[in-house]
């Protein structure tokens, strides 16, 4: 059986403000692989982490770039992942791949 994938943007309207991307997935759900992207259209780039992300805690994600693939070895919850930005309005791109029902 095939795990299943969604897709979506968030928009981080305030810069300096941690948005959770869980308002977009099923955070009961286990990530098992998580590929990110900030469009190019973006004036800054975006930093990805957790509840405590900010420009200096963070995996940047650099604007216009090849996307950014993670696996995980142990599938985490959806509702862990926070996206920031150095400017208001920019966008994270982000596929997530659920592990399976069981795990």
């Amino acid at each position: 059986m095939a795990n299943e994938v969604k897709f979506g943007t968030t928009n981080v309207a305030s810069a300096g403000t941690a948005i959770q991307l869980q308002s977009s997935t099923d955070k009961t759900r286990k990530v098992k692989v998580i590929t990110l992207s900030a469009p190019g259209a973006n004036t800054g780039n975006i930093y990805f982490g957790d509840s405590a992300v900010s420009s200096t805690n963070c995996l940047e994600i650099i604007k216009g770039n090849d996307p950014y693939r993670h696996v995980f070895k142990r599938p985490i919850s959806a509702d862990t992942f926070y996206a920031d930005a150095g400017t208001n309005g920019d966008d994270l791109g982000w596929l997530i791949e659920y592990a399976g029902r069981g795990g």
